[in-house]
């Protein structure tokens, strides 16, 4: 015997009382319960599918009310139909899966008419073609209704498929990355755990700080009162001042306004004896300037002036046009005479030359006098004034050079600071224990321990320098080849260019570059005393350093700086100081023959007396 569920957990005794129930609702009348498409195991898919719900849920809830009381009399109960329940199973079978594959494929961008309405479906056939556009276009409220029920239909269709999909599984945690998380900085921790943090908050250091406050903030108080008040008789000293400005120039403008109108009332009654005075004064004033203007003329130029302008000038009276004039015309003609001019010239000349042999005569006297008296502290002084100059010459060249040194110990302190950061990392992490094996609350992180274990920054400052002044001291004698090195260079490249320019000249160029002794050499390195840096472009191109990278090589020199510091900030490389090893080789021979007078006594002792020791 076949036994068919409702696909939701239902038996075949829940489908017999509803069918019994459905019937005796259906004979009771229409109004209970009215059939549609869907009138079997669904309801709520029709197109008016709001109303059959609460119509569906209504009658479910009357169902199960009745099987509750009892109420299904047992003569009235019917059987379901098996095949019509198959047809009915296979049917909503289908029509789900329709559903699920629209759910799946739905498109929101694309037009809804071309979809099958689940009603269709669920009936078992396919969409219909929609009548003509024009038809529907012409009832708008047609349409409307027609786009709610469709997408009532998507509604229903999302709503099953929603039921028809399983579960999501519950979230499960992520695994673990094994890397612990990191922790906050301790350093203000422990510095609040120090017994000075903890000192300060005693009542009696509480009650001092307190008091400082307060005395601190009466003290402001005061201070800005004070500046307040001067501030205050500044604005009212400037107010003043700005008064009293004001007050005087409203005077002047008064007496200038007065002083118009007197000039205003005296202009109107002039008089005729200021106006002769003032023509008088203006014509004497003329004269003065034509006079003073004819004093700057030359005298043989101002003659021809006076001749040609006699009638026209202001000055007619003056003493130019008198005993002046007659004495300028006279040696006038004097001049222009030929004998008189050579013998004129020559008197000039030798005026000139005597009065050029007295300048001469008196500054070589006074030349000598001075060379007499310095003849014996002149040096001295001159000797003094080179020290000067020296010393003055020294420090312009000292000041550009320890600038120049300051910035390359600075350089490579950064760069030890770094390599220094790098290995306490390495040698730290060694023995750092893992975070469940820790045993106490506060513990210092790694940037925190490398902090504390990090050289100070004086005695790195210190070793360096006294360090690479070891060093350019030992770098003298290599200097000093380089430079020997430099002029052989500079004969053998004079010489080179000389063949070369020979052999142009013959016109034989590529047979001087074909012999092997005319190849070109590079110049000698300088040596420094540096330790090798990495190329500039290393870090820009963010380049892997090479294998022979001379990085590297300066690399091991600061570390070998560092460890020698962290062992002894003293141990850098000493500067020998001059005649140190004569001292030495001195207290050497001392010392030896001081030994050997020692032994010659003690053996002169034991000749003597055997006995003692």
């Amino acid at each position: 015997e076949m036994v068919f569920t409702d696909g939701w957990g239902g038996t075949p005794s829940r489908f017999q009382q509803a069918s019994t129930v459905k019937n005796d609702m259906a004979n009771t009348g229409p109004a209970l319960l009215r059939k549609s498409k869907s009138d079997s195991a669904l309801h709520g898919l029709s197109p008016k599918a709001s109303s059959e719900n609460v119509r569906a849920g209504s009658t479910m809830f009357g169902l199960a009310r009745a099987h509750r009381s009892g109420a299904v009399v047992a003569g009235r109960t019917d059987f379901v139909d098996q095949g019509k329940l198959v047809k009915d199973i296979d049917k909503l079978t289908s029509a789900l899966g329709e559903v699920k594959t629209m759910f799946e494929g739905f498109d929101p961008r694309q037009s809804p008419k071309k979809k099958p309405t689940f009603s269709d479906l669920l009936a078992g056939g396919k969409a219909q073609k929609m009548g003509a556009e024009g038809e529907a276009d012409n009832d708008g409220d047609e349409a409307m209704r027609e786009a709610q029920e469709r997408l009532a239909e998507r509604l229903q269709a999302y709503k099953y498929a929603r039921r028809i999909e399983p579960e999501l599984p519950p979230l499960a945690r992520l695994p673990s990355s094994g890397i612990a998380p990191r922790k906050p900085s301790q350093t203000l921790v422990v510095r609040n755990t120090t017994p000075e943090a903890i000192r300060i908050w005693l009542p009696a250091n509480r009650k001092e700080r307190i008091a400082a406050i307060a005395e601190e903030r009466s003290y402001r108080r005061r201070l800005y009162q004070s500046q307040r008040e001067r501030m205050v008789e500044e604005a009212a000293d400037a107010l003043k001042e700005e008064i009293d400005r004001k007050e005087q120039h409203a005077k002047q403008a008064v007496e200038s306004r007065k002083m118009q109108a007197k000039l205003k009332s005296e202009s109107r009654d002039f008089p005729a004896a200021k106006w002769f005075t003032l023509i008088w004064a203006v014509g004497f004033l003329r004269q003065i300037q034509q006079d003073e203007k004819q004093r700057k003329i030359p005298v043989l130029e101002r003659v021809e002036y006076l001749k040609g302008n006699a009638d026209n000038l202001l000055v007619k009276r003056s003493k130019l046009t008198g005993s002046q004039m007659k004495e300028a015309m006279r040696m006038e003609t004097v001049v222009q005479s030929p004998a008189v001019s050579r013998l004129f010239t020559s008197y000039v000349a030798s005026m000139k030359m005597k009065r050029n042999i007295t300048k001469a005569k008196a500054n070589a006297k006074k030349v000598y006098q001075a060379l007499r008296n310095w003849q014996v502290a002149g040096r001295v002084i001159f000797a003094l004034k080179n020290v000067a100059f020296q010393a003055r010459k020294l420090q312009r060249f000292w000041r550009a050079c320890s600038a120049r040194l300051r910035e390359q110990r600075d350089r490579l302190a950064q760069r030890w600071e770094k390599l220094e950061r790098q290995e306490l990392s390495q040698e730290l992490s060694k023995w750092e224990r893992p975070a469940g094996q820790r045993n106490s609350a506060v513990a210092l992180t790694l940037e925190d321990k490398i902090s504390i274990e990090l050289t100070p920054k004086a005695v790195r400052l210190t070793f360096l320098e006294n360090e690479l002044r070891a060093r350019r001291y030992f770098l003298l004698p290599a200097i000093a080849n380089w430079e020997q090195e430099c002029i052989k260079w500079n004969a053998e490249y004079a010489a080179r260019l000389e063949t070369k320019r020979a052999y142009q000249a013959l016109g034989q160029e590529e047979g001087f570059m074909e012999k092997p002794e005319n190849a070109f050499s590079f110049p000698p390195s300088r040596p420094m005393h540096l330790p090798p840096a990495h190329p500039l472009g290393e870090a820009a191109r963010g380049a892997i350093c090479s294998l022979g990278c001379p990085g590297r090589r300066g690399d091991e020199e600061l570390l070998e700086m560092w460890r020698r510091c962290r062992q002894d900030p003293t141990s850098w490389k000493k500067v020998p100081r001059a005649g140190a090893k004569d001292f030495v080789l001195k207290k050497t021979k001392t010392d030896r023959s001081l030994a050997e007078d020692q032994l010659c006594l003690c053996q002169r002792l034991q000749l003597q007396d055997p006995k003692q020791k």
